[in-house]
Formats: structure tokens, sequence, C-alpha cells
């Protein structure tokens, strides 16, 4: 039994809620909810770090840099 789509002259031959391949594009990876929280809580810790730096008046580590005094950071170069 052809679906909809394929009565209209389309190619796709999938079921409801079936995607047309059931092989993902190797450039997309799954989702890891673990591996978003573990990067969240990094990025929020070195957030604090550098926000404590700035109130104390201590300089920024070197790594924490994206810009500085203008110019792009060796790291992003």
């Amino acid at each position: 039994m052809a679906d909809s789509h394929s009565e209209r002259g389309g190619t796709h031959t999938s079921r409801p809620g079936q995607h047309a391949t059931s092989e993902r594009p190797p450039y997309i990876q799954s989702h890891d909810p673990a591996a978003c929280r573990r990067a969240q809580k990094r990025f929020a810790g070195m957030t604090c770090e550098m926000l404590e730096a700035w109130l104390d008046g201590r300089p920024f580590e070197v790594d924490n840099y994206i810009v500085r005094e203008g110019r792009l950071a060796p790291q992003y170069t």
C-alpha cells in the first residue's frame, strides 16, 4: 500500500513515524545528555573562576582568553 506522498508522485515509501533511511549520516552524532551536563558544569566552573579573578583584579589564565587587547588568542589562530 502506497502512502499519500507516493500517490502524489514522490518516492518516499517509509511508514508514518519512520525516517526514509534508518542509518544516521556519519557526521551526526547521537545525543548524550550526560556529556551535555558535564560540559555545562565545566563551562559554569570556568565562568565562575573568570568572574572571581576579574572581581579580585587578578589576570585571567591565558587559555581562557578568546580575544585579548583586540587580538585573537593564539589557540584560535
